[in-house]
């Protein structure tokens, strides 16, 4: 495990990402690995870096991976994750409700249920883009809901997560 956390701080993207591979088989046995992937999730800016052995220019790829990572993780990253989406920059905040909605937790749900009907939220389209993953049809009902709101980016928002959601209700909604 503390290899696999010393690797998320190298400087090939390779090594990186098969960290958070392997921290993501080991699921809940990674949990102390949390605070080190919810900081990659703010790591997304433009750069260069290696995978394969070349060197390419672009977005790196570790938020996605970290996320993924702490899907598999599971019920313990729920709090921190739900953490950064109050607190942290968007990047942060893509990752964290990414995760939260891929991990289909009825916890996780709510939480990004209750940050969507809060109207002072500033990442309502985030959430609600990412909430679509979940599957819950509470979620498809907000969503359903939401996309028919007044405001442009949270109808969009709430657009991609119907979409995302492949739920029937959701479809004929579309």
């Amino acid at each position: 495990l503390k290899k696999e956390i010393e690797a998320l701080y190298a400087r090939d993207a390779d090594a990186i990402i098969t960290a958070t591979r392997n921290l993501a088989a080991m699921g809940v046995k990674a949990a102390p690995a949390i605070p080190f992937l919810i900081g990659l999730l703010q790591d997304t800016g433009m750069r260069g870096f290696k995978i394969d052995g070349r060197m390419v220019a672009g977005f790196s790829p570790e938020r996605d991976y970290a996320a993924l990572a702490l899907t598999s993780i599971g019920a313990p990253a729920i709090e921190p994750l739900l953490a950064a989406i109050e607190t942290g920059p968007e990047d942060a905040v893509i990752g964290a409700a990414d995760a939260l909605g891929r991990m289909k937790n009825p916890r996780a749900t709510a939480g990004l249920i209750q940050f969507l009907l809060d109207p002072k939220f500033a990442h309502r389209k985030i959430v609600a883009a990412a909430l679509g993953y979940t599957k819950d049809p509470k979620a498809i009902e907000v969503l359903i809901g939401l996309a028919e709101d007044p405001d442009s980016n949270l109808r969009s928002g709430a657009i991609r997560g119907l979409a995302a959601s492949k739920d029937a209700k959701a479809v004929d909604h579309l």
